[in-house]
């Protein structure tokens, strides 16, 4: 139920911004400031310190969420879990961040940031230990929905601080690299690790990962600025149910492009395995395939709208499509195997900022990036566990054709969407 109170209405708006912003490409921004206040927690939300603090606090919230595929083979190798208890431990750390995400609403304008974002990075460092110490079903499952529930907070707080800046779309660019870097090297440190060590390897090589962290959570500023004139809250005005149900339409087509995404990535190690590539090939293809993401939000920067938002939906479709082919049934190599992710995980970041448009476009309410973000985590959370559901022994096929059904869904939803804004456009006209 949406609140009616104006003062909400400014915190979904504000918290809007940084979210469209992370959603879609962003270019690389020269960062402003010097480093005259350090720990103080008054500094400008322009100060470079402030900019490095928050793409950093949310890269390190996040991580948990990329490098799920080594995640999910440390899980049924070495525990020897069944997939679909795997899929729901998966599914349970990505419902933490979805919980998380939906409760920042509340809190992120009334906490100090430093302090907030210390005491969750301290309890995803002993989550990450303590999911490396246990092999229960049960005591995992809810050890990751905690992790997600810490690192979904520090991302919502990283976000927000990236927002604050005065160019949060350039901004973005840094975040994309920031978290492109530390994944690839992720992919590139964990399969030796898990090979030797198991799970434990895996969560404790997280746990050491996040702790810089605990450092960087106090060069963030105490809290950020609201700086939109009073004409803007209007833009969050109370929603009526016509407008909500406008809202949700617009904005579903990214619930299913990411359960699609997620569907497939949270099994995409065991694509490769199951091929014959060696957890050290498999992770050397993830690392060098995470940095088309970059290259992918760079292209959608640069395109814009000069070519509408159907046109590369649809060549996002057809690629994505053409990727999980690959995957299927012609996989004779590992240059195949990066080939595929590379234009897979390419066409990830690519549509986002054209799904965001949209919805932003059709919304009346002032809601609309804050109703992205909730979709895009819960397709992210209910995925994996979905997907568990179609594995049938070693054959991973099935997580990889529900992807492809999710997309080619996602796009039908998009093409309404997009003709019905269209029409409502030039009937107003």
């Amino acid at each position: 139920m949406e609140s009616t109170n104006p003062g909400t209405g400014a915190q979904l708006a504000d918290l809007a911004e940084p979210v469209a912003a992370i959603a879609g490409p962003g270019s690389i921004a020269s960062l402003r400031g010097g480093w005259s206040a350090h720990f103080d927690g008054t500094r400008d939300p322009d100060h470079s310190m402030s900019i490095f603090a928050g793409i950093f606090i949310f890269v390190f919230g996040s991580l948990g969420y990329p490098l799920l595929p080594m995640i999910v083979g440390a899980l049924q190798d070495h525990l020897h879990f069944t997939i679909r208890q795997v899929g729901a431990i998966a599914s349970g750390e990505m419902s933490g961040m979805f919980v998380s995400a939906a409760l920042a609403l509340l809190w992120i304008r009334k906490v100090d940031w430093r302090w907030t974002a210390l005491g969750c990075g301290v309890l995803l460092v002993v989550c990450h230990a303590l999911s490396g110490q246990v092999s229960s079903f049960e005591a995992l499952l809810v050890l990751r929905f905690l992790a997600g529930l810490f690192g979904g907070s520090m991302m919502a707080i990283g976000a927000t601080a990236v927002g604050d800046s005065s160019s949060p779309e350039a901004n973005v660019a840094l975040l994309n690299v920031a978290q492109t870097a530390l994944c690839a090297v992720g992919f590139f440190i964990m399969p030796p690790l898990v090979d030797s060590y198991g799970t434990s390897g895996a969560f404790l090589f997280l746990a050491v990962y996040v702790l810089p962290a605990l450092v960087i959570a106090m060069l963030l500023p105490a809290t950020g600025r609201w700086s939109k004139p009073a004409h803007a809250v209007k833009a969050a005005k109370p929603a009526t149910k016509g407008a909500v149900a406008v809202l949700l339409f617009v904005s579903f087509p990214a619930f299913l492009f990411f359960a699609g995404y997620a569907a497939s990535w949270a099994y995409i190690e065991r694509i490769g395995v199951t091929a014959g590539l060696t957890h050290k090939e498999v992770g050397t293809v993830l690392s060098i395939s995470l940095i088309s993401g970059s290259a992918g939000s760079i292209a959608a920067w640069l395109l814009r709208m000069r070519v509408g938002r159907l046109i590369p939906t649809f060549v996002t479709l057809l690629c994505q499509l053409a990727s999980l082919a690959v995957l299927l049934w012609f996989l004779h190599g590992p240059l195949f195997y990066l080939g595929a992710l590379m234009v897979f995980v390419f066409f990830v970041n690519f549509p986002n900022s054209y799904q965001v448009g949209l919805a932003v476009h059709a919304d009346t309410t002032g809601r609309a990036a804050v109703v992205f973000l909730l979709m895009l985590k819960a397709g992210i959370a209910v995925a994996p566990y979905l997907a568990a559901t179609f594995v049938r022994g070693d054959d991973f096929h099935g997580p990889m054709i529900l992807g492809a059904v999710l997309y080619t869904l996602s796009f039908l939803n998009f093409w309404a969407a997009e003709m019905r804004t269209r029409r409502r456009a030039a009937q107003a006209a």
